[in-house]
């Protein structure tokens, strides 16, 4: 599939934070055409630039989200990237 027809969504985003300004980060990868899952896409934070990969069921959670963290990039093979 070219990257130009695919488009990656993110969905569930769940943030939870403690007291202490930093929270934790929850959320799926999906495919929007098919609502199947993405796996192995890289799910990065920015400006901060912490990063991690989605599992098998398209699932990423973050620990420690800094107060700063404003949006997530996602980027997988055969899909443009996504901003949120």
């Amino acid at each position: 599939m070219p990257a130009s027809s695919a488009v990656l969504a993110v969905l569930s985003l769940i943030i939870q934070a403690p007291a202490a300004g930093q929270g934790t980060l929850r959320g799926v990868v999906v495919d929007v055409s098919s609502g199947h899952p993405v796996a192995a896409a890289r799910v990065r934070l920015l400006p901060v630039g912490q990063a991690v990969f989605t599992d098998v069921d398209g699932t990423f959670v973050f620990s420690r989200v800094p107060p700063d963290a404003e949006r997530i990039q996602v980027v997988a093979l055969g899909f443009a990237p996504a901003e949120v």
